[in-house]
């Protein structure tokens, strides 16, 4: 692609990346100045990297117990060391989130439940009751390519800046109407309780066999929603 940049935060890089693999991830994961950072927090990996589709970021959460005394400008240099040598060195697009917790999606069924009577347009995906609907991630993006801005995103909705940088606390609404959550929560089989949060230490030790054999199942039956 020509003239391709693509800018998250502070960082920028003109290498385009390709699908995420279990080798791209794995040797990501072990570069010592990855695990140097990782190893301050709890660390998981979450989101598309999880299931039995091809998919082009790896999503990792970042948990910590933070509070006022936090120094955000380092966690914010952090997340762009991160991000720098995902981008440049290992062709992985990074997408990190920092909460106090691991938030979970509701069921299938609680989702079906919560929305009866409404049609599919309006379905939306309530946050379960332990989630405190907060999170830390680094908020601006920008795509280019061809001289055509492609993708830029600038925090909405509730938030509160963090630095003078671009690392932001977002207050995400309690109930979410994005398509992408709710298609992933339909197309699961009915009565499957998918595991969405792999630990990154759980993860390096497994095989690439392993890995496959524990990646959620989807079943298209999201179909049948017209989601």
């Amino acid at each position: 692609m020509r003239d391709f940049s693509y800018q998250i935060g502070a960082v920028i890089t003109t290498k385009p990346w390709s699908k995420l693999t279990y080798e791209k991830a794995r040797s990501f994961l072990l570069d010592p100045r990855v695990v140097d950072i990782i190893e301050k927090y709890d660390t998981y990996v979450f989101g598309g990297f999880l299931y039995d589709k091809p998919t082009w970021d790896l999503d990792l959460l970042l948990v910590y117990d933070y509070n006022e005394s936090t120094d955000w400008y380092l966690i914010e240099n952090e997340f762009n060391t991160l991000n720098r040598i995902a981008l440049d060195e290992y062709d992985i697009l990074p997408d990190i989130t920092l909460r106090k917790h691991i938030a979970m999606h509701p069921s299938k069924q609680t989702v079906i439940e919560d929305n009866i009577g409404l049609d599919i347009s309006e379905w939306v995906v309530n946050r379960t009751e332990d989630d405190d609907c907060t999170m830390i991630k680094t908020m601006y993006v920008k795509k280019m390519a061809n001289g055509k801005v492609l993708l830029e995103v600038e925090p909405i909705g509730t938030y509160r800046k963090l630095t003078q940088g671009y690392l932001y606390e977002l207050i995400m609404p309690r109930s979410s109407s994005a398509r992408k959550i709710l298609k992933r929560i339909l197309e699961l089989k009915d009565g499957y309780v998918p595991r969405l949060n792999l630990p990154v230490n759980e993860f390096l030790s497994m095989t690439k066999e392993d890995y496959i054999n524990s990646l959620i199942p989807t079943f298209e039956t999201f179909n049948q929603y017209g989601v």
